[in-house]
């Protein structure tokens, strides 16, 4: 993951073994319920900063900061 990459995170459960650097699995189900297009998500620990771009039923994509 680098600055600028466009990074789809899912709650698809057929992706909870079979994630790529593209495509992550996130199990908190409700995650596209509670964030919006703008908001910034911080993953590991809060080392990775992501945006939100669009937000989709069971997907939502974000660019890395």
């Amino acid at each position: 993951m680098k600055k600028g990459d466009l990074i789809k995170l899912t709650t698809d459960k057929a992706y909870a073994e079979k994630g790529s650097a593209q495509t992550v699995f996130v199990d908190y189900e409700n995650i596209t319920k509670v964030v919006k297009q703008g908001n910034r998500v911080y993953v590991d620990d809060g080392l990775v900063s992501l945006i939100v771009n669009s937000v989709g039923e069971l997907f939502f994509f974000k660019h890395v900061t």
